[in-house]
């Protein structure tokens, strides 16, 4: 089920397996990277109301975002964090090394970030989509 799409990115249900999809399509500009990422978290809160607690984040294409974009996501997420029952992350890097490492630096903020959440919140990052996919919908004990 579609949830939002544009030039930036696409969000989707994927019912079959029971997770949201987040495709990003390229750059995207300061303004709409913060709309799509407040968007997200709002669809992550509504969602888990219908059992839904795992994301799949596709940043193949997704180029550096700027420091304060990275700082700024940090910050939304502390916001948001406590309104998450729990949650499973799937991220599929970036395909330019510089773009890993600075998904390395983000990576770095949000585990200081998550500290008091640490235990509602598992995440693994992948080079390939379909590792990730796999990762996701394997059945785990509840966190």
């Amino acid at each position: 089920m579609l949830l939002l799409e544009n030039t930036y990115v696409v969000i989707e249900y994927n019912s079959e397996d029971n997770f949201i999809y987040l495709g990003w399509k390229g750059y995207v500009p300061t303004t709409h990277y913060r709309e799509i990422v407040t968007r997200l978290y709002e669809l992550r809160i509504e969602f888990q109301t219908k059992g839904v607690y795992k994301l799949l984040s596709d940043s193949r294409v997704l180029p550096t975002i700027s420091s304060s974009d990275t700082h700024w996501t940090v910050e939304i997420a502390k916001k948001y964090y406590p309104s998450l029952e729990r949650s499973k992350i799937a991220i599929v890097l970036p395909e330019g090394t510089f773009a890993k490492l600075a998904m390395d630096s983000m990576t770095s903020e949000f585990q200081r970030a998550r500290t008091d959440h640490a235990d509602k919140i598992v995440s693994q990052y992948f080079d390939h989509i379909e590792q990730a996919r796999q990762w996701l919908i394997q059945e785990e004990s509840p966190l």
